[in-house]
C-alpha cells in the first residue's frame, strides 16, 4: 500500500481543481494546469522535527512517503520502500523558476535525490509545523490539514500482498521501463474494447 503526504500549499490542489473542471483530462491538460498554478506559487516556511533534530526550511514542497513514486512514473523518493518501516521525507527547497521546474525532470528520470534543491532523509515519525493550516495531499487526494502534523509509520501495521521479488531502483532504467509497461497496458486496453 502506498501512502503519500504532500504539503504543497496551493500548488497541486489548485492545479487539480483546474484539471477536474476541464473535459479533456489528458496528461497535457494536467501539465498545463500545473504550470498555470506554479507561476503564482509562493514557497512556505516549515519547521520539521525528526530523528532528534529540528529543521526550519523555506520549501516549495514537503513530501512524506513510504513508496517511491507519486504515480505516472514520477519518482519523488526513489529509495523508499513500503517494507522497511521508515518514511522517506523529500524537501524541495525554493529555487528560481527554472531550477525548481528542473526538479520535475529529475523526478521523471529518477535522479531527484541528486538535485541541489532536494534534501532527503528517513525517519519512523515526523512532526511538521507550517505557518497556517492549508491544502495537502494524502495519496493523491487533496484535503485541508492543520498547521501541525504528526506522522508515524506503523511498521507491518497493515497486512497486504506484496511482490515476492523487489527490483532495485535504477535511475533512468526504472522510470523508462515503467513508462513502457504503462504504454503496453494502454495499447492492450485500446484493442480489447
Amino acid at each position: 500500500m502506498q501512502i503519500f503526504l504532500h504539503l504543497r500549499s496551493r500548488l497541486r490542489c489548485g492545479s487539480e481543481r483546474g484539471f477536474r473542471k476541464k473535459e479533456n483530462t489528458r496528461k497535457l491538460t494536467y501539465i498545463q494546469s500545473t504550470f498555470q498554478t506554479y507561476a503564482s506559487y509562493e514557497p512556505e516556511h516549515y519547521t520539521i522535527m525528526a530523528n532528534g533534530k529540528t529543521l526550519t526550511e523555506k520549501a516549495f514542497l514537503v513530501a512524506v512517503c513510504n513508496a517511491s513514486q507519486y504515480g505516472n512514473n514520477a519518482y519523488i523518493a526513489p529509495s523508499a520502500s513500503i517494507n522497511d518501516g521508515l518514511l522517506d521525507v523529500t524537501i524541495i527547497h525554493a529555487g528560481n523558476t527554472l531550477s525548481t521546474a528542473l526538479v520535475g525532470v529529475d523526478m521523471l528520470t529518477g535522479f531527484i535525490e541528486r538535485n541541489m534543491l532536494i534534501h532527503t532523509f528517513r525517519t519512523d515519525n515526523i512532526i511538521i509545523e507550517r505557518e497556517r493550516k492549508g491544502a495537502s495531499h494524502v495519496d493523491g487526494e487533496p484535503m485541508e490539514m492543520d498547521r501541525r502534523l504528526s506522522i508515524r509509520c506503523h511498521h507491518n501495521g497493515l497486512k497486504v500482498f506484496t511482490p515476492t521479488v523487489v527490483h532495485p531502483f535504477r535511475p533512468i532504467l526504472t522510470p523508462v521501463s515503467a513508462m513502457f509497461n504503462d504504454f503496453r497496458i494502454a495499447v492492450n486496453n485500446l484493442f480489447q474494447k
